[in-house]
């Protein structure tokens, strides 16, 4: 149940993207670090390996789509795919192609399509990734609520 409510709270929140988008009437977000410097935050704090970094930058309620598997909390995460992501990304380069970022209020959509490129566990990587995060803004800054990851064999 918990997991359908937290489906229905993502899809209340995109839908609202949607119609500020079909309206141009997104609202602008606070002066200072935005979306997207936080969305760089993160993957430097994975790639460095840096647990309390994450811990930062991640709502205690994220939701973590990845590869057809879902993590539903900090904690979740933390305890299963984080710290093989952060070996993952340590030994990879990340180069991004491009990057969308959309504002509305104290919400947030950051969308990136990257090429990883490099070795991991003894093998060459090359792949295209796409994220969106969805970011919500607190009292003291934004935090990723929602991370949905995938990528494909760039050759």
């Amino acid at each position: 149940m918990r997991f359908k409510a937290r489906i229905a709270t993502l899809a209340a929140t995109l839908c609202f993207f949607a119609m500020a988008a079909a309206t141009n009437t997104a609202l602008a977000g606070p002066a200072g670090e935005g979306p997207a410097a936080t969305a760089d935050a993160l993957h430097a704090a994975i790639a460095a390996g840096d647990e309390q970094g994450v811990r930062e930058l991640l709502d205690s309620d994220v939701l973590i789509f990845e590869s057809g598997g879902i993590e539903s909390s900090l904690e979740e995460y933390a305890s299963h795919h984080m710290h093989a992501d952060m070996e993952f990304l340590a030994g990879v380069e990340r180069q991004i192609l491009d990057r969308d970022v959309f504002e509305a209020g104290n919400l947030a959509v950051v969308s990136t399509r990257s090429r990883l490129s490099g070795r991991f566990r003894d093998k060459e990587v090359d792949l295209f990734s796409t994220e969106t995060l969805v970011l919500i803004l607190t009292d003291v800054a934004w935090k990723v609520r929602h991370i949905h990851w995938s990528s494909t064999p760039a050759k």
